[in-house]
Parts: structure tokens; C-alpha cells; sequence
């Protein structure tokens, strides 16, 4: 069993202490037949990036990388791993049963980054979710090509007959695995963008004369924390830029007139002289000959003003439309202008976002 230690600066931002990022090589896919031969982990303290190793030079010291590991990993609260939730964690519990050793990989807390990255895939055009595309999307480099599976028959014949060149292709994957996790941290600002972990810095209504294009009304977004990559989205003339720790989010206004549908329209009557509808406690004062029972597409009012576009599937309690089934909008008059709308507003637009890319 051999153990390897290094201590790495230059990291870009170092994550708080307490975390410990885990990745492990194994013999094959079967934790009940396939034992694990690397472990390999990291730690940020003092500003430093502390890595472990634990190698199992043959297969029969699988238990003894297990035990160091497990003592090394006991004082960690939040462990972060790409699939560990499915995959490396189960695995490690299942070859600590294997040898008796009983809930050792056990975390109070864990990210599985895969399960973050999912829900981003089309959103931020990856191909799959493999790590290396992940990494590939963020700008980081690797000097390993392999992957896991690859390793595995390099691994057997390493045990059979073992080479320095073997070793360092096995350690490497495995190190650069573990040391891009990190990095990958930041890939979680896309989604804690959608949560509404941001502070609304301002809003611009743009004015234009007549005759020329639609006024445009746009608000800044301050991020936290900052997207690591650039984005530009558009759905239906919404646009969304982020750059940095700012987000720009604009949209043509529609000026003019647009309707309130009632949902309840058995309550109203239609008033074809005046094109609205009012309630029926309202109605009965008005001669039958200039009323009829409204219908779900003429049970409306009339407003005229500067309307926001909404991203589809946004529910807001007044929405304005040209006819019932129409593109919704909200009176800018009516714009809560909070961060909990801008949340639900961008949540909104980024499912959209991701039904039609």
C-alpha cells in the first residue's frame, strides 16, 4: 500500500475548511465482486490544497486503504464527490462491509455535483454530463485522456507486474479527478441564480420616441457568486447576459392596450357598447339589451400602458393579454420590482430556456 501526500497553492478561490472533495478508482463496477485500488481526496487549510492517495498496489490491500482513508475522512462535516451519491459513496460502504468495517463513509453532509449538473445541461448547451465536458465548459485543462474504465485493465496487469509508468497514468486520473473538484464549485452559480441569490442593483425604463423601436426596460442583477463562464440567453425577445458577477436582464415593452381576462367569467356580463365586462352585481343596473353573459374571451377590462413580457409558465395575479390564450404581461405599474419576482421571473425564463434551446 503506498500513501501519497502534497500540499498545492494556486488555487483560484480556496472553499472554506470542512469540506473534503473524495474520488475513487475501482477493479470494476461491482462492489459486491470488484474491489477498490485508489482513493483519493483533498482538503483545503491555511490557505493550501492538502491531496492524499491511498494506493492499493495489489488487490489484497484494499482493506488497508479503506481503514486510512476512513480515519482521514471521520473529521470532515460535508463531503462533495461527482456521482458519489450513486456511485463512490454506496461503493466505499459496500467494500468497508465487505471487510467488516461498519458505517465509516458516512457524511452529515453531501453535494453530488452531477445531480447539479443535470438540470444545467441544456441551459448551458453541454453535450452530457460527464466531468471531463464539465471541466471542458469552464476552461480547465488535463494532462490524463483516460478514463476509469480505460484504467481498469492497466490496474490488473500494474498488480500483476508492476511499472512506474502504469503507477503514474493510474495516480494521475485519479489526482486530476480530485483536483478539478474544486474548481467545479463553481459551476453551482447558474443554479443559486435561479434560486434568487442575488441582490437587484437597477432598473431602467427606457423611454423612445414614437415611430421607433419599442421602449426597452431592463434590470442589473448583482450575483453571488460571480458565473464562472459567459452566458447569453434568448426566449421571445427576453434577453439575459451573464458576465462576472452581474447579470443584465431586458425585454421590449409592449405599449398599448391589452386586457384582463376574469377566470370566474359566470360572474360578469359582456357590454358590447363599451367592449368590457363588468360583475354581475354591477350588470343588473345596466338594460338587458346592452349586456349578455360573458364567455371566458369576453369577460375582460380594457388598460392601456407599458406592459413586461412574461417568460411562459410565469404566474403572476394580474396578467394582461391580447386575447385569453395570448403571450401574458404585467402592467409595469404593478411591477413588485422585489427579489423573490425577479427569482420566480428568471426561474421562469430559464425553464423555458431549456424546453426550447
Amino acid at each position: 500500500m503506498k500513501t501519497i501526500t502534497k500540499k498545492i497553492s494556486g488555487f483560484p478561490e480556496f472553499p472554506r475548511e470542512g469540506i473534503v472533495f473524495l474520488d475513487i478508482e475501482t477493479t470494476g463496477f461491482s462492489p459486491e465482486h470488484n474491489p477498490v485500488y485508489l482513493i483519493g481526496a483533498c482538503h483545503s487549510q491555511d490557505n493550501c490544497m492538502h491531496f492524499l492517495q491511498w494506493f492499493a498496489e495489489s488487490p489484497a490491500e484494499e482493506a488497508g486503504i479503506l481503514a486510512a482513508a476512513a480515519e482521514y475522512l471521520l473529521p470532515f462535516e460535508e463531503v462533495v464527490t461527482f456521482n458519489g451519491n450513486t456511485f463512490d459513496l454506496p461503493y466505499l460502504q459496500k467494500r468497508a462491509d465487505f471487510h467488516q468495517m461498519e458505517n465509516v463513509f458516512v457524511f452529515p453532509k453531501r453535494l453530488d455535483l452531477l445531480q447539479s449538473v443535470r438540470p444545467l445541461k441544456q441551459l448551458l448547451g453541454l453535450p452530457d454530463c460527464r466531468q471531463k465536458t464539465v471541466e471542458a465548459f469552464l476552461g480547465l485543462g488535463r494532462e490524463d485522456t483516460a478514463s476509469g474504465g480505460d484504467l481498469i485493465s492497466v490496474y490488473h496487469q500494474y498488480a500483476l507486474q508492476p511499472s512506474g509508468e502504469a503507477e503514474k497514468l493510474l495516480l494521475l486520473h485519479n489526482e486530476e479527478d480530485v483536483l478539478a473538484l474544486p474548481r467545479l464549485l463553481s459551476i453551482l452559480a447558474y443554479e443559486t441564480l435561479s434560486a434568487g441569490r442575488f441582490r437587484v442593483k437597477d432598473i431602467v425604463h427606457t423611454e423612445t420616441a414614437s415611430g421607433e423601436k419599442p421602449p426597452v426596460f431592463s434590470v442589473t442583477l448583482r450575483l453571488e457568486p460571480a458565473v464562472p463562464v459567459p452566458l447569453f440567453l434568448e426566449q421571445d425577445g427576453i434577453r439575459l447576459t451573464l458576465r462576472d458577477e452581474f447579470a443584465r436582464l431586458s425585454a421590449p415593452l409592449f405599449h398599448g392596450e391589452l386586457r384582463l381576462f376574469f377566470p370566474d367569467y359566470r360572474n360578469y356580463f359582456y357590454l358590447p357598447v363599451e367592449d368590457m365586462a363588468v360583475h354581475k352585481s354591477v350588470a343588473c343596473f345596466v338594460e338587458k339589451e346592452f349586456r349578455e353573459r360573458a364567455s371566458r374571451d369576453t369577460a375582460y377590462q380594457r388598460k392601456e400602458g407599458d406592459f413586461l413580457p412574461l417568460p411562459s409558465g410565469m404566474e403572476v395575479p394580474h396578467p394582461f393579454r391580447e386575447s385569453r390564450m395570448s403571450r401574458p404581461f404585467l402592467l409595469l405599474t404593478e411591477l413588485p420590482g422585489t427579489t423573490d419576482f425577479w427569482a420566480s421571473y428568471l426561474t421562469a425564463f430559464f425553464r423555458q430556456a431549456v424546453q426550447n434551446p
